[in-house]
């Protein structure tokens, strides 16, 4: 587990498009501006529930974010301010 710091979540992307082959091509392969859904895997406990709450999908801009690693899969890291709305 990685609790960010204050005002800062850790998301997993949700896989959108795959080619026959099995090969994920991600959304900003595609427009370096689009947006990506993702699953609130972390947030600090001092923002729970606040705005979002683990758990919930999201939508954000993918050019905000940085890539962290913990236990080998990868998850991005942006601002709670960053993201553009959750999916109910």
């Amino acid at each position: 587990m990685l609790v960010p710091r204050k005002g800062r979540v850790i998301l997993k992307p949700i896989e959108t498009e795959r080619l026959a082959s099995g090969i994920y091509i991600p959304d900003d392969a595609k427009n370096p501006n689009s947006t990506q859904r993702a699953e609130i895997k972390w947030l600090n406990p001092i923002d729970s529930g606040e705005v979002v709450s683990e758990g919930e999908e999201v939508f954000f801009k993918t050019h905000y974010c940085r890539t962290v690693e913990v236990g080998g899969e990868e998850y991005l890291e942006t601002a709670i301010d960053e993201l553009l709305g959750v999916i109910q």
